[in-house]
């Protein structure tokens, strides 16, 4: 007591606020590969075929890949990926997105509309508690992985099963997820060569001297014949292609069915520009 008032002592404690739960997955990217491929729902893989692969995490902590065969690289940063997902509220007044949304999201009720909806991050917080189901719509960020399985990395007793599970693992901090990605064992054809024809439209007269991409990649000329080596592919795998020649539309940009290619059991390919 001083100057006839009554004092107290109060002891607070101040620290780190506690950081929010992280999401971290790795899965199939399901739109990169039916771009590339020109293939839906594409889950397995030959050997030399990239599957791409998408990592999403709420943290922008370094993350480190694995592979059990081949390997796995960042192949691009900063994605958008799209989710629709389903929340359901069990008599609650909360629910969780599956990742931290990076636009605005769009929802609508599959159910008797709850009261009083807002957003935080991932969390989705009702005013009352309530039984229903909210549609959301929505899109974030993540990361493309590629991964690389070649012929020469698949041995002879890999090949008796009819998949060979490839396990690809992605760790962040003290946190990890992974996917087994199936690659064709069994029956896995020999590689062939493959040899490109390139075709005039509207003559069809043979074209020389155009620039060929085969997967992104620069891979020669045609000759006077308008014939060009590939190279050994193996059959029945799909691949993209680009040829551009000046007088010509590229064919990224006409209305051609020529993006992309599958290579039959013969080992000629014929293309059209």
């Amino acid at each position: 007591m001083s100057d006839g008032l009554m004092t107290a002592d109060v002891t607070v404690s101040f620290g780190v606020s506690a950081r929010p739960e992280e999401d971290l997955s790795i899965s199939l990217d399901e739109k990169k590969n039916r771009e590339y491929y020109a293939v839906e729902n594409k889950t397995s893989f030959f050997p030399n075929e990239v599957a791409f692969l998408k990592v999403i995490s709420s943290s922008s902590e370094p993350f480190q890949l694995y592979t059990s065969l081949g390997s796995a690289r960042i192949s691009q940063n900063n994605v958008f990926y799209e989710f629709i997902e389903n929340v359901s509220f069990e008599l609650s007044k909360e629910g969780k997105l599956q990742h931290t949304p990076h636009s605005t999201v769009n929802y609508k009720w599959l159910s008797r509309p709850g009261t009083g909806l807002s957003f935080v991050d991932n969390k989705i917080f009702l005013s009352q508690k309530a039984v229903a189901l909210l549609q959301c719509e929505y899109r974030t960020i993540g990361t493309r992985v590629s991964l690389n399985v070649s012929e020469s990395q698949i041995s002879e007793e890999m090949k008796i099963e009819e998949q060979i599970p490839v396990i690809v693992v992605v760790v962040q901090g003290n946190r990890v997820a992974y996917i087994a990605v199936n690659y064709e064992g069994e029956g896995v054809s020999n590689p062939i060569p493959v040899h490109l024809r390139i075709l005039d439209f509207c003559s069809d007269l043979v074209i020389g001297d155009v620039d060929v991409y085969v997967d992104e990649k620069f891979v020669g000329k045609t000759n006077s014949q308008g014939t060009l080596y590939l190279g050994m592919m193996y059959p029945e795998t799909v691949h993209t292609l680009l040829m551009t020649k000046e007088g010509y539309v590229n064919s990224d940009l006409d209305v051609l069915y020529n993006d992309s290619f599958t290579v039959p059991r013969s080992s000629d390919v014929g293309g059209t520009e």
